[in-house]
Parts: C-alpha cells; structure tokens; sequence
C-alpha cells in the first residue's frame, strides 16, 4: 500500500495470465448510478491490472458474448453467469454478480470455475440493498419483473431481510470457497474505499 499502486493477486505460475470477468448484465446490476458506476469500476479495474502485469483481459456478459464497451450491453439479461462464448482454459475467472435471484448459486458457480486457473467471486451490492433501514411504508419495484410491492419496513421486516440477505451471502461464498476460489462482498463506491478498504483486506487486490 505504501506505493499507492494496487494489482489483482496474480499466481506465479502464470507466466502471461488471461483473466476472463463475466459480468452479470440483469438489471438488478443497474438499479442505481451508483452500483452501476461500482460495476464498471471493478471491472475495467481488474483489466487495468491485468494488462499491467502482462496479461490479456476479456469481458464476458453473463448470457452473451465479450465486448469491449459498455454501451454495447443490454441490461436485460435473463442468463446472470453463463456466457455464449466459450471461456479459456488455464485463464483466471471473475464473476461479478449480486445474486439476487432464486437460483443456487452454486452449481453454476462449479461450472464457471471447470478449466480455470482460479476463480473470483464478487458479490456487488448498493448500499441500501446490502443494508436498508426501517424507512416505513414504502413501495418496492421488482426491476427484473416489473412487479411491485407495498411493504412497511419495520425493524422486524428488515432484520428477517438481513437474516436472508446473509444467508444468500453464505450460500455464495460456501461454493466459491469449494471450488478453492476467493469471496468478497463489496458495497457499491468510490474506488478508492471499494479498493482499499474492500478488496484489499478481503485478499482480491494487494500492493503493486
């Protein structure tokens, strides 16, 4: 840290390492500027470091194919994790998602982890979905089913909402970590803290 300079921690057998990042496209990934802007961020990134330290980058939609610019993706995406194209052998793998959705995660998550090197798994979550407060009557909107909800948050409705949100969370990490591969929850933010404070002490990035 004392260089100012971070990199995604690389394994030393890897002479030019490929890092393939699905990134989930649904439309949950985009529900605020905020957690859009983080996605971007974590992913372009993770392409940064990798490029600096002689590897080769690809962006992969969950349910599509690679690109290269943002505006070529179409946040509607039905498929979160499995991409139309085919991922390299022997490359590294970052899975950029906040799954939420009723599915497993981890059968999956075994599956994009067949014929890497390593696997990442990065939970992305907003602020509020990762901690929301006991607002009162409110009006929820499913992004992805354009279906709506009128709810009070009271503490009660809000600590049974945690009480999942952890277990999803558990749920996750349990089938990163079987197939050997690293977990970290991170909030939606700035860079700086999402690297630093985040990334950093959850063993994803490390010094330059």
């Amino acid at each position: 840290a004392r260089t100012d300079q971070l990199k995604v921690r690389l394994y030393r057998e890897e002479i030019a390492p490929a890092l393939d990042i699905i990134v989930d496209v649904s439309p949950s990934m985009a529900v605020t500027p905020a957690k859009r802007a983080a996605l971007e961020d974590l992913v372009e990134a993770a392409a940064t470091w990798t490029v600096r330290a002689g590897g080769i980058p690809r962006r992969v939609a969950g349910g599509g194919l690679p690109f290269e610019r943002w505006s070529e993706i179409d946040w509607s995406g039905a498929d979160l994790f499995t991409p139309r194209a085919p991922l390299r052998s022997r490359a590294m793998r970052m899975l950029v998602s906040d799954f939420l959705h009723p599915e497993d995660p981890g059968p999956r998550i075994r599956k994009l982890s067949a014929g890497a090197s390593h696997l990442y798994v990065l939970q992305l979550l907003d602020p509020w979905e990762a901690d929301p407060g006991a607002d009162g009557a409110t009006t929820l909107i499913d992004c992805e089913r354009a279906t709506r909800l009128d709810i009070v948050l009271d503490e009660r409705t809000v600590a049974r909402y945690r009480r999942r949100l952890q277990r999803l969370t558990a749920s996750v990490e349990r089938a990163a970590r079987s197939v050997a591969g690293t977990f970290a929850v991170v909030r939606a933010d700035a860079p700086a803290p999402m690297f630093r404070e985040q990334l950093l002490p959850q063993g994803v990035v490390e010094p330059a």
